[in-house]
């Protein structure tokens, strides 16, 4: 390809000048934006180069800025486009602001009685009563305009508690937990576990176990086929009117024994004579009985040497 250098191109005629008369302003551009000649002052006392009397100035009415550089919103930034459409509503602040209108207070709804009474019925013990009433309380509580369950949840609580409590105390009462040592006396072997008294031991009672105090209160008696310590081999009394002290009816109460201890072979180092006398409380409440028993050394036994 061939170029073409910047002396080929063709010469341009220079642009011509027009000559100016002396003092003349110099020429404007034929490009240069065309100038607005001032206004001419109306005030008549004032000549060409300024007024000859004092006059008040105005000052210039506030022009409003141009759109785009404007601060009118201080929400808006200087810097954001001129808004051209409608103003969104501003949220920051809430809407519908006019007359209130106050809405009715809705009342509680009365409490159910029902579950009122089942709380009072299962703190003063009647469980069953409770659960019945607390049960109905749920069900009325949640089909009704009465308040609360919670109330009636507390008293079948309180009665499902109640009602266990009455079925303890019914087995514990049925196993013989709250019956005092008897002071009947039983004579021969027993049929079942029992608890006396020691002055109401009588002839043929097998004794579980014999306390280490002096003083014994209570004995429970076992049927002689179980294991256990010793037997009662006679039951016999102090022949005396007052209280000998308690030295004095122990001693009365080995030879009170004697008789009843020479029916057995004692002399066996597997049993030990034993005797309980009545101490001085005992002696005042009216008793007067002296128990004579054969006890194993050698720990419980089965063996019944009376019946």
């Amino acid at each position: 390809m061939s170029g073409r250098s910047s002396d080929d191109r063709p010469d341009v005629p220079p642009v011509p000048v027009v000559p100016q008369a002396p003092g003349a302003a110099p020429a404007r551009s034929p490009y240069a934006h065309p100038v607005t000649p001032a206004p001419a002052h109306t005030d008549p006392g004032a000549t060409s180069y300024g007024p000859t009397t004092a006059s008040p100035i105005s000052p210039a009415p506030p022009s409003a800025p141009a759109p785009g550089y404007g601060f009118t919103d201080p929400k808006r930034s200087p810097y954001a486009p001129p808004e051209t459409g409608p103003r969104p509503p501003d949220l920051s602040t809430p809407h519908g602001v006019g007359p209130a209108e106050v809405m009715p207070e809705i009342a509680k709804p009365p409490l159910d009685p029902v579950s009122v009474t089942a709380v009072v019925s299962g703190a003063v013990g009647l469980g069953p009563v409770a659960v019945v009433l607390g049960a109905l309380g749920l069900r009325r509580t949640s089909t009704r305009w009465l308040r609360s369950t919670t109330i009636a949840g507390v008293g079948l609580g309180l009665g499902v508690l109640g009602t266990i409590g009455w079925g303890v105390l019914a087995v514990v009462a049925a196993l013989g937990g709250f019956g005092g040592a008897s002071a009947d006396p039983v004579p021969g072997d027993v049929d079942a576990p029992r608890t006396v008294q020691a002055s109401a031991l009588a002839r043929g009672n097998c004794v579980e176990h014999l306390p280490p105090q002096q003083e014994v209160g209570e004995l429970a008696l076992v049927p002689c086929a179980q294991p256990h310590l010793a037997q009662v081999v006679d039951v016999t009394t102090l022949d005396v009117d007052t209280y000998p002290g308690p030295d004095a009816a122990v001693e009365q109460g080995e030879a009170a024994c004697a008789t009843a201890f020479g029916a057995f072979d004692t002399d066996d180092a597997a049993f030990l004579e034993w005797w309980l006398v009545p101490s001085p409380a005992a002696w005042d409440d009216g008793v007067r009985t002296v128990a004579c028993l054969v006890r194993s050394t050698q720990g419980q036994v089965e063996t019944d040497l009376v019946n």
